[in-house]
């Protein structure tokens, strides 16, 4: 079996979908726009106060194989074996790497309640 190298855990970029529900309502949803594996770090952590209840903002980088048509307006789910569902992040920025197309570098954020 090959190796994975630096790219340990699998991630999942998803894009925010428009539809009309049987009332015609507009209706959004996430869905699937890639899969990749990735190395996930954490970068710095921040404590908010939102809403007189405390939260935990924490900073993360993802380096990934290069995403096609990647943006801000997307997130990504860091699938997790031992969690029933993947941890969320949203993306701040994402630059690529001096080859253009190669490897993404994204800076994203995940918002953690903190006062459990």
């Amino acid at each position: 079996m090959a190796s994975r190298g630096k790219y340990r855990e699998s991630i999942t970029v998803q894009t925010l979908t428009y539809g009309q529900n049987a009332y015609g309502e507009t209706t959004t949803s996430w869905a699937t726009f890639a899969s990749r594996f990735a190395k996930v770090r954490a970068a710095t952590g921040t404590e908010i106060l939102q809403q007189e209840e405390l939260q935990g903002r924490q900073s993360w980088v993802i380096e990934c194989p290069f995403v096609v048509g990647l943006d801000q307006t997307m997130r990504i789910i860091w699938d997790q074996p031992w969690e029933s569902s993947g941890r969320v992040f949203n993306i701040v920025y994402a630059e690529s790497d001096h080859t253009h197309r190669r490897e993404h570098i994204i800076y994203c954020t995940e918002l953690v309640d903190a006062s459990t």
